[in-house]
């Protein structure tokens, strides 16, 4: 089980990894995404070990670390992945705002207030 988990864990962070590097352009955005993995996975195992606490016996429940890690993982991927996918499509939608944005400026429109101080 523990083998599938680490297989599972690593297919996941290669196949984000190669995904994220062809939507990013820039290498440390790579680099900061890749941390950002890596220090939740972190947390997570420290929340794992957080756990051995409240068990009479911690050493036979080691594999909370490993889980914890596993878990950390998979949720900085989801959120790398997302993270990467919204700034996309917000790009997108930018550049679509900005046609739309530069038409409606073409058209002047009268003020809708006007002040004018006489001496």
């Amino acid at each position: 089980m523990k083998r599938f988990i680490a297989l599972l864990v690593m297919t996941v962070m290669i196949g984000t990894s190669f995904s994220v590097q062809a939507q990013t352009s820039s290498i440390s955005g790579v680099r900061r995404n890749i941390a950002t993995i890596i220090f939740c996975g972190l947390g997570g195992a420290v929340l794992g070990l957080s756990t051995l606490s409240f068990y009479g016996k911690p050493q036979e429940n080691i594999g909370n670390i490993t889980t914890g890690f596993g878990l950390g993982v998979i949720a900085g991927t989801i959120y790398v992945t997302t993270q990467t996918t919204m700034d996309q499509s917000f790009q997108n939608h930018d550049q679509k705002m900005g046609y739309q944005f530069a038409s409606m400026t073409q058209k002047q429109k009268p003020p809708l207030f006007t002040m004018a101080f006489d001496f």
